[in-house]
């Protein structure tokens, strides 16, 4: 993993400058496909081995000639250098971490970033949870549905002992981790973090239900978190700072990496029923149709634009509480419901009832709004 993430950061973000076909075959024959090549046996190895095979890469690398590369040379010179850079960290770190030490980083960085917008944005006080991050391995002929578009998957398992212990697994088809799968590590972990790890991390007192795992099906966690999950890691994007200091310097690359992750999610697959992948698109446009109604309920000359900021409070403040997945589905059901039917006055009366809950989660009051409004039987 070290290898392929190394190389994916350091060799892939573009197209090298001033380069002739000669050159692009030099370095990718010379030095990017011999480093892919290592990359399996130096996984399949331990303890001190990983460390000599990590080595024997790095002599590998700055034993190759490509002085027949043309006015290329100090561009891949430069590429070479920071691919170095990159495995002499990891090798002063020990690599006893399973993680690359900058995939670490991206996480601590969102997972910041998350707990911040749900301090912002919630009024139910919440626990924040620990999150920690393990890695998985996916075998090379594991390329259905979504990982036909990328070569990583993440899940998120609660193991709560007293105090929320949320555990984000990432899993990595290694023979396929390419700058592509990089670009959207930020997202997919945005994603589990936003809708999983701070899942029902509401701390009110008498509240002594333990956190439950949804399932594929919530169309609330699928569907409409999601798009929050897309809003936030954009927004973490548009905010970073330092390491990994290439997501800033590539930051139009990951925003075009982030959505087409996202419209994948949404998108035909064979293990996603069809009545599923319809109720996560429902839930999608009901998000964009909530913030279109908040922006026109709140609107004026002098007032500033917080419908997003609105769509959260709402949001993070249902998804901090801890409730069963079917009644945040049915709720979503009757929400995206009334936002469809609804007109004028009664149109009024639910984004106040939405804003009320936001600022005092109050589950029955809205319950009784959103079925009244929306004529569920």
């Amino acid at each position: 993993m070290e290898i392929r993430y190394a190389a994916a950061v350091s060799f892939q973000p573009g197209g090298l400058p001033a380069v002739t076909e000669s050159a692009r075959a030099a370095f990718h024959n010379r030095v990017v496909t011999p480093l892919l090549a290592k990359a399996d046996d130096v996984r399949a190895t331990g303890g001190a081995s990983v460390i000599e095979a990590l080595r024997a890469a790095c002599d590998h690398v700055r034993g190759v000639d490509l002085s027949d590369a043309g006015v290329s040379r100090v561009a891949i010179a430069k590429r070479v250098s920071a691919f170095l850079t990159h495995i002499e960290g990891a090798i002063a770190n020990g690599v006893e971490a399973p993680v690359p030490t900058e995939i670490n980083c991206l996480f601590a960085s969102l997972d910041e970033f998350v707990a911040k917008r749900y301090e912002r944005s919630c009024s139910v006080p919440i626990a924040r949870p620990k999150v920690f991050m393990d890695l998985g391995h996916l075998h090379s002929d594991q390329t259905a549905d979504a990982l036909d578009a990328s070569a990583i998957t993440a899940s998120c398992r609660l193991k709560d002992e007293g105090v929320p212990i949320s555990i984000v697994k990432l899993s990595v088809r290694d023979d396929s981790f390419d700058w592509q799968s990089a670009c959207q590590l930020p997202y997919a972990l945005a994603h589990e973090l936003l809708c999983h790890a701070y899942q029902g991390v509401e701390s009110s007192t008498g509240k002594t239900e333990p956190r439950v795992v949804v399932d594929g099906s919530c169309a609330w966690t699928e569907g409409w978190m999601d798009v929050l999950a897309l809003w936030a890691a954009t927004e973490w994007l548009e905010q970073h700072e330092g390491d990994p200091e290439w997501v800033a310097r590539e930051s139009g690359t990951l925003r075009v990496a982030f959505t087409t992750m996202h419209a994948r999610r949404a998108a035909a697959q064979s293990m996603l029923p069809r009545l599923q992948r319809e109720r996560r698109t429902a839930a999608r446009r009901a998000v964009d149709h909530l913030l279109a109604e908040m922006r026109r309920f709140y609107a004026g000359p002098d007032r500033e634009d917080r419908g997003r900021d609105r769509v959260y409070a709402f949001s993070l403040s249902l998804n901090a509480l801890r409730i069963p997945q079917a009644d945040r589905d049915r709720l979503l059901d009757k929400l995206a419901l009334a936002l469809d039917v609804t007109v004028g006055l009664d149109r009024d009366e639910l984004i106040s009832a939405l804003v009320a809950f936001s600022g005092r989660p109050d589950w029955g009051p809205l319950d009784r709004t959103l079925t009244r409004l929306s004529g569920w039987a």
